[in-house]
């Protein structure tokens, strides 16, 4: 199985996006042998989870992705920082993003760099 390695740094794994109809519905999150690889990206949009991915500077990490043939989305910038979804070997979706602040308060391990 191909690996992906297109990081500057990783901080942390923040969290999961889990797309749901029924905002109400209770979740969690766990990585179950027994999946399907898929040679298409999974439509995450239309259900599903994203593992979200933090790293200290998208720049590099999509840099290091083109140069592996890694297959991602435009970057989105907003005013609170950057992300783009891109998919692993099996198909399944990821979310880099890249904080454009500082909030001790929200995620203390972040250091300035």
């Amino acid at each position: 199985m191909a690996m992906i390695q297109a990081l500057g740094n990783v901080t942390k794994v923040r969290g999961a996006l889990i797309f749901v109809e029924d905002i109400e519905e209770g979740t969690s999150l766990s990585l179950i042998a027994g999946g399907h690889a898929s040679a298409e990206p999974k439509d995450f949009r239309h259900g599903g989870i994203v593992p979200e991915v933090i790293v200290d500077n998208l720049g590099l990490a999509l840099k290091r992705l083109d140069g592996a043939d890694v297959r991602h989305e435009d970057v989105v910038r907003t005013d609170w920082g950057q992300f783009c979804f891109l998919w692993d070997p099996e198909g399944n979706p990821l979310q880099f993003y890249e904080s454009a602040f500082i909030r001790p308060d929200a995620d203390p391990e972040r250091q300035p760099g």
